[in-house]
């Protein structure tokens, strides 16, 4: 849609940015430093949004300073309209091992963005990292009392449902994701988990490919799916899955302990 939107105007910045933020999602830093460039170069850019993707591509090309810089000038703006610089910097701090600095700048974001369910959602992941599983669900209830069709909340829910045991959460919430974003990929690798945890073969392969259409580089995405293969005695296949996983992260664990199981099994 954005490449169309070119065509028809070679000087449409927001479609030069969506374009950036395609380039980003697929991995791809380079691409989308080009296109955040022209956007640049462009009248009627979002300053904001143009500069969140060059963020963006400052976190793929792992120059945390430059990002955390940036991010920092971002908070200072008067008339900031979102809180992605605030859940940027959570994340960036919770990567360095910094919770309280993290749980501080999520604070400040809900301080400024009130109504945003988003930022409920990372601190009931935060306390989910330090295993307060009671206070994860009381900020992801808040967040859904906030936002009923917030999907970070029902993915959140879905997930410490998992974690907790509570098959039956879980399916839900993970269910209600995909009805409201069918064409993101984490409804759908979460449905896939279930279905791995439980050995439902055809239904586990059905989402956790489906996951994998819609976001190749999905971070265990490929290792899940050979520990399905693997149930399912499908050998070769799961070998290749754990050797996809591995190209995209060679210390991928379970990637690695899934094909020494396999190396076992061959004897």
């Amino acid at each position: 849609a954005f490449r169309q939107a070119l065509s028809a105007a070679p000087g449409d910045a927001m479609a030069q940015t969506g374009l950036g933020y395609v380039a980003v999602h697929r991995g791809k830093p380079d691409e989308a430093r080009s296109h955040f460039d022209r956007a640049a170069a462009l009248a009627g850019q979002d300053p904001q949004l143009l500069a969140l993707g060059r963020i963006a591509v400052a976190i793929q090309s792992e120059d945390l300073g430059r990002a955390f810089a940036n991010l920092t000038a971002l908070t200072r703006e008067a008339q900031l309209t979102q809180s992605a610089p605030y859940l940027l910097l959570a994340d960036l701090m919770l990567y360095a091992g910094e919770m309280a600095k993290a749980t501080a700048y999520l604070q400040q974001g809900l301080s400024r963005f009130p109504q945003d369910a988003r930022l409920l959602v990372a601190l009931s992941r935060l306390h989910l990292v330090t295993d307060e599983r009671v206070k994860s669900r009381e900020q992801i209830d808040q967040a859904l009392q906030r936002d009923p069709k917030s999907y970070e909340a029902h993915i959140a829910s879905g997930e410490l449902a998992r974690i907790e045991g509570n098959e039956r959460h879980a399916r839900q919430s993970f269910s209600e994701a995909v009805a409201l974003k069918p064409a993101d990929d984490r409804g759908w690798f979460g449905t896939g988990r279930i279905n791995t945890e439980k050995e439902e073969v055809r239904q586990g392969r059905e989402n956790l490919l489906r996951a994998l259409e819609l976001n190749s580089q999905g971070l265990g995405y490929q290792g899940e799916l050979g520990t399905l293969e693997t149930y399912a005695n499908n050998f070769a296949e799961a070998r290749n899955a754990y050797k996809a996983a591995l190209e995209r992260k060679p210390d991928a664990y379970v990637a690695l302990t899934g094909l020494g199981l396999l190396e076992l099994k061959r004897g």
